[in-house]
């Protein structure tokens, strides 16, 4: 019985402690966050940037894998990019290289817009779309209903719901706004951001 009571103990420490582990493992902690706001599936956060990383408003979606995709403002030089990992992946590399994807939005039953974008595959199950220009994909992400990744070879398509887009636009200007009362925080020259 004692045995049985000091296992169950061991396994309720062990649990916390993982639970602890998944909780601060994220790259954006919540207590570094400097703006918050959540509409449909999205949230919409503020990150004053670190060593690596510049400051951003950030457009987050999440799956039940863990999976997430990531539309994220560069504070510092305006650029608009994505990051998108795809926990059901397994592309075999090389990793680091340069591809190509369509991007479609649909609203009701048809294509609303569709664009190619260059992508880097980052590791096996991430990619990064950059340089994406503001005028080509901010409206269709608000107008559409959904959006498909069209994935190059064997690599399964990422379709993304769009409920709730209009106001996550909104809340990254209202991020944009608060980012001025903050003190951000820019990497060091010659660090990759």
């Amino acid at each position: 019985m004692k045995y049985i009571i000091t296992s169950l103990m061991c396994l309720i420490a062990l649990t916390a402690v993982v639970a602890i582990f998944f909780m601060t493992t994220t790259s954006f902690a919540a207590d570094d966050l400097f703006y918050k706001n959540t509409s449909g599936q999205w949230d919409v956060f503020g990150h004053p940037g670190n060593s690596t990383l510049n400051p951003a408003c950030v457009m987050q979606t999440n799956w039940n894998d863990r999976s997430k995709l990531l539309i994220i403002q560069d504070l510092a030089d305006g650029e608009l990019y994505i990051h998108f990992t795809n926990n059901n992946w397994n592309v075999k590399g090389p990793y680091q290289t340069n591809h190509e994807l369509v991007l479609n939005f649909y609203k009701g039953n048809g294509i609303y817009a569709s664009f190619k974008a260059s992508f880097t595959l980052t590791n096996k199950n991430s990619i990064v779309i950059r340089g994406i220009k503001h005028e080509v994909f901010l409206d269709p992400f608000t107008e559409s209903d959904r959006m498909v990744f069209v994935m190059p070879g064997d690599v399964p398509n990422i379709t993304v719901g769009l409920r709730g887009t209009m106001n996550v636009i909104d809340y990254v200007k209202e991020c944009m706004s608060a980012s001025k009362n903050e003190k951000l925080r820019f990497p060091k020259k010659g660090q990759d951001t």
